[in-house]
């Protein structure tokens, strides 16, 4: 956990970020394929080319006009299927801004409702029914399906941030000083990760592995500490995704 001052989009502060967790976990994993899985705000040129050299990434692409994705999703006729509800199909984009050719995979999940995510085309028929869209960019030499649940996986995560916040009192903001907030939430996480270190230690059980490649092991979570705000949440990153 980094935190940082402003409002500042996520993608901004990244590279620095995952400079400073490479530093710090390199010498660990020197021998090991690491595996990073992102969500949109890391989609930046700077960064998929420092992931290219370093690891193996799973980015969300963000649905920008530039990028041509929804053309893409016009002209598409012959779908895989991925799994329950869901097909997808690959292909690899030439970005011109980034002057750099990248593999996406392009997901469609079939839903009962008019999606607001993303967007719901109106390129098809209406008896066609509703989708939602996805796209990942990846470096990654996971097929069509197994990249779908690898990407399903970063839920796992959202779950240790929510531990965070209503077990550690991760997002409590005791004062109106930005260093003081800081120490608070790194003394949060260090709490939480003496916590998960303790478990591990005494034997904690080992789950079955999947494609989603969740966490290793069944952990419980932090009893909930109950605290008040006194100031508004101070900005921090955190990188959402990282794994080994």
């Amino acid at each position: 956990m980094q935190n940082r001052s402003g409002n500042v989009h996520d993608g901004k502060a990244g590279l620095p970020f995952l400079s400073d967790l490479r530093a710090q976990t390199g010498h660990q994993f020197e021998r090991v394929m690491t595996e990073m899985r992102l969500d949109g705000a890391f989609f930046r040129a700077e960064i998929l080319a420092w992931l290219e050299r370093r690891t193996r990434y799973a980015i969300k692409v963000p649905f920008y006009q530039w990028i041509g994705l929804k053309s893409l999703i016009h002209e598409r006729r012959r779908w895989k299927h991925v799994a329950s509800e869901v097909e997808g199909f690959d292909t690899t984009l030439w970005l011109e801004p980034w002057k750099r050719f990248v593999r996406v995979a392009i997901y469609r999940k079939r839903v009962r409702h008019e999606s607001p995510k993303n967007y719901q085309l109106d390129l098809f028929d209406p008896d066609d029914g509703h989708w939602e869209y996805s796209a990942i960019a990846t470096h990654h030499t996971l097929g069509l399906k197994a990249l779908w649940h690898f990407m399903g996986g970063r839920g796992a995560h959202e779950k240790v941030l929510a531990e965070l916040k209503h077990g550690d009192a991760f997002d409590t903001v005791p004062s109106r000083s930005f260093a003081a907030n800081s120490t608070w939430q790194i003394l949060s996480t260090l709490a939480h990760n003496l916590m998960v270190s303790f478990q591990l230690a005494v034997g904690a059980p080992r789950r079955r592995r999947s494609l989603k490649r969740t966490a290793l092991h069944v952990l419980k979570a932090s009893t909930p500490c109950v605290t008040k705000s006194s100031a508004a949440p101070a900005s921090s990153s955190i990188l959402r995704g990282a794994r080994r």
